[in-house]
């Protein structure tokens, strides 16, 4: 070779397996070496990198040899090898000698060890996707339950402003009541204020007028102004209803103004821009300020009636205790409940011992055994006229005309 190929830089190898590694690092360039063994070689360490260029023209002659001794085995080798046919010398070729183009991966270990590599790629691909889908499986899940959760905190956040709003409303309300000497000035403040504190478009308060046509008649709104006499029977309910929605109601919740009996005197609507304002927890709040307004309403009526009564009584006692005639009120029992000023100058007593003393005591004529059969009959008459006779603290006897009238009251 040194003298065929004098061009070359040749480095000898103490084996083929050595010089075959060399050639699949890089450390040389090629081999010449026989095809069978390279076959043997590359097909037992997996070398992957090589392939049988061509041929280097040189010719390896290969030869069993026996013992000259043994002559037969001699013959039964070469009858052995004569035997082979050209077709069984060409498929021992193909199976163990690597020619051509061909390269060390004609390897069936080889070839199990890449496919089961590209397996576990698949399958690790496969699972990779699999799991990539459940991931964005259980992310958009999450995502839907955290978009839910954010959803019921803003309406649960916002559910709690409007009852925050309305408790404030409340407060502000008892305020008012604990403070009001007037009706209508009251009903004025707790429509301002259901407006302006819980943010509801339109609240207004209604009388009914106990007439043929069922009238409620408006005493006091704030908000958006819109009045109807009776929008429960309404022909034209379709027509109110456009004009709500025109004026930005939404939704409205009328509630019962009740006295003490338990009947209602009025009524408290109240008009909101959004639809599903009035959930139970704020009809509650809302029953509740209905109520306390009929408290006001009936506390400032019943103090309204008992300033006209103290009015009344005192006009009436003014005149009495001004004219020139004598004036009692006597109940059942012929016990004085009432004497005028005249009276304690005619019959002689002050007016406290007056109020501690009976008929009998100043009138003789009138002994308590009678007095029953004679409020009997003013009782049936209404009104009597008649003589009698008056003694006063100093036991003088005075002579009287009696006007008697029967009164019922309270």
């Amino acid at each position: 070779m040194e003298k065929d190929f004098a061009y070359l830089d040749l480095v000898p190898v103490p084996d083929e397996l050595t010089g075959l590694m060399k050639v699949s690092v890089g450390e040389a360039d090629a081999m010449v070496v026989e095809i069978s063994r390279a076959s043997y070689y590359i097909e037992k360490s997996g070398i992957l990198n090589l392939r049988v260029s061509g041929s280097a023209g040189l010719l390896y002659r290969l030869r069993f040899a026996v013992r000259s001794d043994w002559p037969v085995l001699a013959d039964i080798l070469n009858k052995g090898l004569s035997s082979i046919t050209d077709e069984e010398k060409r498929n021992i070729e193909r199976r163990w000698i690597i020619v051509g183009q061909q390269s060390g991966f004609t390897s069936k270990a080889i070839w199990i060890a890449l496919t089961t590599m590209l397996a576990l790629v698949i399958l690790a691909a496969t699972g990779a996707v699999i799991w990539n889908s459940a991931l964005r499986r259980v992310v958009r899940l999450r995502t839907s339950q955290l978009q839910q959760e954010l959803a019921d905190r803003r309406l649960a956040e916002d559910t709690l402003h409007r009852l925050n709003r309305q408790l404030r409303a409340i407060s502000k309300c008892n305020q008012v009541l604990m403070q009001a000497s007037e009706e209508q000035r009251l009903l004025d403040d707790i429509c301002r204020i259901v407006c302006d504190e819980t943010g509801y478009r339109m609240a207004w308060v209604g009388y009914p007028q106990n007439d043929d046509a069922k009238i409620i008649r408006p005493m006091a709104w704030a908000g958006v102004s819109a009045c109807i006499q009776d929008f429960t029977v309404d022909p034209q309910a379709a027509s109110w209803r456009k004009s709500a929605l025109q004026r930005g109601y939404r939704s409205s919740t009328a509630l019962p103004i009740k006295g003490d009996s338990g009947s209602p005197f009025g009524v408290l609507c109240i008009y909101s821009s959004a639809p599903g304002t009035f959930t139970p927890e704020e009809m509650k709040l809302l029953d509740e300020l209905a109520g306390n307004l009929a408290f006001g309403i009936s506390v400032l009526r019943t103090r309204t009636t008992r300033q006209q009564a103290d009015q009344e009584v005192a006009l009436l006692s003014f005149a009495l205790n001004n004219v020139r005639e004598a004036a009692f009120l006597i109940d059942e029992n012929a016990r004085f409940t009432y004497v005028n000023e005249e009276s304690c100058r005619v019959l002689g007593y002050t007016r406290n011992e007056l109020l501690t003393i009976g008929v009998a005591d100043v009138d003789p004529d009138f002994p308590k055994e009678r007095w029953s059969d004679h409020w009997r009959e003013l009782a049936n008459r209404h009104a009597m006229t008649f003589e009698g006779r008056h003694k006063t603290k100093d036991g003088r006897i005075l002579p009287v005309e009696i006007n008697a009238n029967y009164i019922e009251y309270g």
